[in-house]
């Protein structure tokens, strides 16, 4: 949840493409759930490096 006043935010969240990747699935988890909070539109996650590469090069991300 942002801060009051802040909310007017969102909208510029949504066009974006996370890649969060962690070995730990409650991380994972957690990063998921707060990036989806923060209206971002697409959140890829990977628990390793090697699927999350082989994701990348078929789509990339705007942030890793």
């Amino acid at each position: 949840m942002l801060p009051p006043g802040m909310d007017h935010l969102l909208h510029r969240f949504a066009p974006l493409d996370v890649l969060v990747l962690d070995d730990s699935r409650p991380m994972r988890g957690l990063l998921r759930a707060l990036l989806q909070d923060l209206g971002v539109g697409h959140v890829r996650d990977h628990a390793d490096a090697a699927s999350a590469m082989a994701d990348l090069r078929r789509r990339p991300a705007d942030i890793v």
